[in-house]
């Protein structure tokens, strides 16, 4: 199976606080004993003193964060300050497999490398800290750049994850590193849509592909063939072990395509690649929904079965040790606090209490339903209707709940739903693998230190219905 390129994720620093944080973090060797080598192997600075033994990491981190407050107040004078003073880049090197060695990069050729990537994709000059870390199979060097340049000009592109992957192809090249095999041509560019943060930290982790960027390499090769049709590209997927899911609106016409492979894991075509949504992709292949009535009816005939997620009220004892770890955390965002008011309920005649968004008033399906002794849904995307969910629960009185579900990803999304809201879950706990991965897509962080919580620049998927 083919590595892992070097990889670069990004987020905004918003202010001194922050920074300070961040820098602790990056500086700190968290005491443990490391299993994978040392931790900070190298740091070096812009515009700036290096740390240097004597520094301790609490001390240099608000030195540096108020160096960065200055550098930016400095540099703007009298013009309006940026949003953010600052923003954080990791850049990870492939940790090597069976078929490619490991990209032979020291400490210090790391620095040199992340200082031209730097360079190359926001020029000037720049207050910055550089911190190499070798404790996993990875060596990656953390970047943390002032946004004002010395001439008080602000960096802010729209599509800057773009340009890193531009810039980091052309050092993959210059510098003999191992290159991704599956590079997505510049005319797929500005449609392309970057991997979400969990994926990426996967990645990291394991060395191998996710899911998502599987799908991804498998669709780009598909559709790079000219004049492909409807018909030929679904017979196509299924020889690759991809199963096509299409999804009809109320009127009853064809609104939606996602993909799923063998695992379970499944992505609409617009999450993937914005030129891969049902209304671009089905003029791309002349679908004609009277001309292919027959393999629409077989789609949905072989359609895997709608799976139902549930909260229960719980009369068992348990100590929910990993929740209250995630209740400490707290929310996200505002967004993910008082979900329940973005629904409206009816009540059914047969009891059920139907919640609808309240914002979609012509809505003929419930998002999720209350039937008195447990919560019930269909969704196996929205974190918003978990949240709602959990919501109502604890509004019922349950501080102990169940939750069941054959769906293991949106069975652990609900867990974070009622462990954020405060109900112990006597009946499931997701593995340490998966509970890395949700935390680092909800929360970007990395493993080792989920109190530290960076604003993302971009989201994977809108919190609203």
């Amino acid at each position: 199976m083919g590595g892992v390129p070097m990889i670069i994720e990004t987020s905004k620093v918003s202010d001194a606080i922050s920074a300070q944080k961040l820098v602790k973090y990056l500086l700190s060797d968290k005491g443990d004993p490391l299993l994978n080598g040392e931790r900070v192997l190298l740091a070096e600075a812009s515009y700036a003193l290096p740390p240097n033994s004597s520094n301790s990491a609490i001390d240099y981190a608000k030195r540096f964060g108020d160096l960065a407050e200055k550098w930016t107040a400095q540099h703007r004078a009298n013009k309006k300050a940026p949003k953010s003073i600052a923003q954080s880049v990791t850049v990870s090197f492939y940790p090597g497999c069976d078929a490619f060695p490991r990209d032979p990069v020291a400490p210090l050729r790391a620095i040199e490398i992340a200082r031209e990537l730097v360079g190359d994709v926001a020029p000037g000059e720049r207050l910055a800290l550089y911190v190499v870390h070798g404790d996993t199979q990875h060596l990656h060097v953390h970047v943390l750049f002032s946004t004002v340049c010395s001439k008080g000009k602000v960096w802010n592109p729209r599509f800057d994850y773009r340009l890193w992957e531009e810039s980091a192809e052309r050092l993959e090249i210059k510098h003999r590193l191992y290159r991704t095999p599956n590079r997505i041509s510049r005319g797929e560019k500005v449609a392309d849509i970057a991997l979400d943060h969990g994926s990426i930290q996967i990645e990291k982790r394991t060395g191998v592909q996710s899911e998502k960027r599987k799908i991804k390499f498998q669709l780009s090769k598909i559709l790079s063939g000219e004049n492909i049709e409807f018909r030929e590209f679904i017979q196509i997927c299924r020889q690759s072990g991809l199963i096509i899911i299409l999804t009809r609106s109320q009127s009853g016409r064809i609104s939606g395509i996602s993909f799923q492979k063998t695992s379970g894991l499944t992505f609409k075509g617009s999450q993937l690649n914005r030129d891969w949504s049902w209304s671009k992709l089905s003029r791309r292949l002349n679908f004609d929904e009277a001309q292919h009535r027959d393999i629409v009816d077989e789609l949905e005939r072989l359609k895997p079965t709608e799976s139902k997620l549930e909260i229960k009220q719980s009369h068992k004892s348990s100590q929910g040790v990993t929740e209250s770890k995630i209740l400490t955390l707290g929310s996200p965002n505002r967004s993910w606090t008082n979900a329940l008011r973005r629904f409206r309920y009816e009540n059914a005649s047969d009891g059920t209490r139907n919640y609808y968004w309240r914002n979609q008033k012509r809505c003929t399906k419930p998002a999720f339903s209350d039937r008195g002794d447990k919560i019930i849904t269909t969704s196996r995307q929205n974190q918003t209707i978990y949240l709602a969910m959990a919501e109502l629960a604890k509004n019922k009185g349950w501080g102990s709940v169940e939750i069941h579900g054959s769906d293991r990803q949106a069975l652990t999304k609900l867990w974070l739903a009622c462990a954020l809201t405060g109900l112990t879950i006597t009946n499931f706990t997701p593995s340490n693998e998966e509970l890395i991965e949700l935390l680092a897509e909800v929360y970007r962080v990395d493993e080792r230190d989920f109190s530290y919580k960076p604003r993302p620049t971009r989201s994977k998927e809108p919190l609203e219905g």
